[in-house]
């Protein structure tokens, strides 16, 4: 009963919102027809207006009490993406480089192995669809991304730079990396169905859009983690770290399988 109070208050005040911007956009129309320029003043005022509908929706995400915890829980999610998607891709770069010169601008990768290691974005997408409707969104998320920071565990304790390509752990981290990959596209394709479902249909394109600035972010940040004079151990226990977080996240969030959306 509460939720349907809410929800018809909320439509009376878009309802009200509408009809004010409307009848100050045909006052405008009409001002600009008669060939009349507006005052400074009530271009201030309209310049505001604009600005503060723009803003609205940002706004809402965390004034909202039924928005702020799930804005918060999404952004840490997005951001755990973000970094070990990428973080995790160049990570297989790194400990599979059989030469590694820039003064000379030589590099030279054990490519097979690297090959290998992102097929298992097409396993991770395909177990996805055999479960996002069966066990639901929460648990297609926070089940592999729990399994990511598992399999980070022995690339950070087999895991060598420049030794994996030719070492004797090499398949053994190319297992490993295999699983942490395929999980984590597994996940990170879930919380893109996921993120749509929890927001309502004012404010669902900007929700999803900081979500997704937010992840683009943290992955460009990871170039700055993985690639970097950290140790792989560190590395991968930075990684495994963020992962575990998103798990965490992902299962504090509302399930939304079989649920009407707003």
């Amino acid at each position: 009963n509460n939720s349907g109070v809410v929800g018809h208050h909320r439509e009376q005040q878009q309802q009200q919102e509408q009809q004010q911007q409307q009848e100050l956009e045909q006052q405008e129309q009409q001002q600009k027809d008669d060939g009349e320029s507006l005052p400074e003043e009530e271009e201030r005022t309209t310049w505001r207006r604009r600005v503060g509908e723009m803003a609205a929706p940002v706004e809402a995400l965390w004034r909202r009490r039924d928005l702020r915890r799930t804005t918060g829980l999404v952004y840490v999610v997005w951001m755990g993406f973000g970094l070990d998607f990428y973080g995790i891709s160049l990570l297989a770069t790194r400990l599979f480089a059989k030469a590694d010169n820039d003064k000379n601008f030589q590099c030279k990768f054990d490519y097979p192995f690297i090959f290998g290691i992102t097929t298992s974005e097409v396993v991770g997408t395909a177990a996805l669809l055999c479960l996002i409707d069966r066990i639901g969104r929460v648990k297609s998320q926070s089940g592999p991304y729990a399994l990511t920071a598992v399999a980070l565990v022995p690339v950070g304790l087999l895991g060598g730079d420049h030794a994996a390509g030719g070492g004797k752990n090499a398949y053994l981290v190319f297992a490993a990396l295999y699983v942490a990959l395929g999980a984590q596209m597994c996940a990170s394709a879930a919380s893109w169905v996921h993120v749509a479902e929890l927001y309502p249909t004012d404010v669902r394109s900007t929700g999803h859009s900081l979500a997704l600035t937010v992840s683009r972010v943290s992955a460009f940040a990871s170039s700055y983690v993985v690639d970097s004079r950290l140790p792989i151990p560190i590395v991968a226990a930075l990684l495994a770290s963020v992962a575990l977080l998103a798990s965490v996240a992902s299962a504090s969030l509302p399930e939304t399988r079989g649920t009407v959306l707003d």
